[in-house]
């Protein structure tokens, strides 16, 4: 004998699939080249970062090179209005985490292993939350 569909189970098909439908509606569609974009400027990053305890004017021009990479990333992830969430979190991870690292940096000359380490793991951990948000996109 088939189960009879309660009215409430119905519902809730109808509300997730509704809820599917605008998250795909609202984002942009994943993108390959922005995940590898992101992997490749987290790798970039701590690779820098994790040079704090040399001076800061051996690696002054590559440093600005990574930032103004960082700001483009940022730039371009905001001309998109449904990708709102994501173009937040980079303004978060340039203004107030690489960013001031990299002002800190340059200020003091070199850095303390203790500061280096735990601003790579901040870092590491901002640039996952905007990888799984690209990882999450719905595929085209």
């Amino acid at each position: 004998m088939p189960m009879k569909s309660s009215p409430f189970l119905s519902f809730w098909r109808i509300f997730l699939f509704a809820g599917l439908f605008l998250s795909a509606c609202i984002s942009n569609p994943y993108d390959p080249s922005a995940v590898e974009n992101t992997k490749n400027l987290r790798n970039r990053t701590t690779e820098l970062m994790n040079r704090g305890t040399e001076a800061y004017t051996q690696h002054s021009a590559a440093i600005d090179v990574l930032l103004t990479d960082l700001k483009k990333t940022q730039d371009q992830a905001a001309s998109s209005p449904k990708n709102v969430e994501v173009a937040k979190s980079w303004e978060a991870l340039n203004n107030e985490v690489v960013g001031p690292f990299f002002a800190k940096w340059q200020r003091d000359a070199t850095l303390n292993p203790v500061f280096i380490t735990q601003s790579v793991q901040i870092t590491e951990s901002s640039f996952n939350a905007i990888l799984r948000a690209e990882e999450e996109k719905p595929k085209k």
